[in-house]
């Protein structure tokens, strides 16, 4: 018999976007593909990610994107071990407002919180933003990047493995560079 100890990790990802409605969380649980979409403040699953050495546990936080959240959304920055900012690459005002997302990051979020840049419905032909823009903004800021589509399930499971080993290699290496001290048993001092 075979006996081998599980390790779990978990970590808190939140998804930033604007002008965006999508169905990213939904497509890993749903078979069928829902064009309207209600839109509430924030949307939340757990999404359970099997490495080969370890099961990660993603605790997912879809803060809706739109301007009347704005100021729900930026004040959990500083919670998050993962970010994931989305835009549609067929609107490229989306686009456009990843780079305020980015910046609410570095202002609010941990140093070592990890980002990605994954731009949605890359199944269209209708495209306003490029891949190639995708990849220029990603290597500006020195952040992952993928596409994908919500519609098709292209991506989404993968996108979401890339961020679960990436959070997994940061803690790892954070526990490497963290030395545990033994103080020595302080004398005791005085008449008791």
């Amino acid at each position: 018999m075979l006996l081998f100890k599980a390790t779990y990790s978990a970590f808190r990802l939140y998804i930033f976007y604007q002008y965006v409605i999508t169905c990213f969380l939904k497509k890993p649980y749903h078979v069928k593909f829902y064009i309207i979409y209600l839109k509430t403040c924030v949307d939340t699953c757990i999404q359970t990610v099997v490495l080969p050495d370890r099961t990660v546990r993603l605790q997912i936080w879809d803060t809706a994107g739109q301007e009347r959240f704005h100021s729900i959304t930026t004040q959990v920055f500083h919670k998050a071990d993962g970010l994931l900012l989305m835009y549609e690459v067929t609107c490229s005002k989306s686009f456009i407002s990843v780079r305020d997302w980015i910046s609410q990051a570095q202002q609010r979020a941990p140093n070592d919180v990890i980002m990605m840049l994954l731009g949605n419905k890359n199944d269209s032909v209708k495209r306003e933003v490029q891949v190639q823009e995708g990849a220029d903004l990603a290597r500006e800021y020195n952040i992952h990047f993928m596409e994908c589509s919500a519609a098709t399930g292209v991506n989404v499971s993968e996108s979401m493995r890339t961020l679960a080993e990436m959070l997994v290699q940061r803690k790892s290496q954070k526990e490497k560079h963290t030395t545990l001290r033994r103080e020595p048993p302080q004398k005791k001092s005085g008449c008791c």
